[in-house]
């Protein structure tokens, strides 16, 4: 994509610089909104610029917009904006939930293996609150289960980690 191709660079610019290049590019995509599938187009590249940049707000995005578009499209625009909020929304949610699953699953491990071995070392329960993977941690939990020494517990932490 040109667009793509153009912002690059700006990735690593400063914030006013990035929105100054993406004001021109904006305008460029904005006579092509004009055209009845124009906001097909539009779509992909916000959600490119949301990716990369995590200093840009809707509202900067919004604003910039709505300098170069009729007042007909203006209505369309808002909407995508209320869309990528609700999709923004979302991606928060799930992140929460599986943070929440991590979260859960790290505990579990612990306290069988506490409940198991009686005493877990600090360094122990903080490797084990670094996994990220509830896979991982799943498979670590029934490895625990038939673990007879803390030994073999640690190894089995040890590997997890190296996964």
């Amino acid at each position: 994509m040109i667009a793509e191709s153009y912002l690059l660079p700006t990735v690593i610019c400063g914030h006013s610089d990035f929105l100054s290049k993406f004001d021109d590019i904006l305008k460029l995509f904005c006579e092509v909104m004009e055209s009845e599938t124009g906001m097909e187009s539009f779509l992909p590249l916000i959600k490119y610029v949301f990716s990369i940049r995590d200093d840009i707000s809707v509202e900067d995005i919004a604003g910039m917009v709505n300098k170069h578009i009729s007042e007909e499209k203006e209505d369309e625009v808002m909407t995508l904006a209320e869309r990528l909020r609700e999709e923004g929304k979302l991606e928060g949610k799930l992140e929460g939930k599986l943070e929440g699953k991590l979260e859960h699953a790290r505990n579990v491990v612990i306290m069988l293996a506490q409940d198991k071995f009686d005493f877990l070392s600090e360094s122990l329960i903080n490797d084990l609150r670094n996994i990220e993977s509830l896979e991982i941690l799943d498979r670590l939990f029934v490895k625990t289960l038939s673990c007879e020494s803390m030994e073999e517990f640690k190894s089995l932490v040890n590997r997890a980690k190296s996964l």
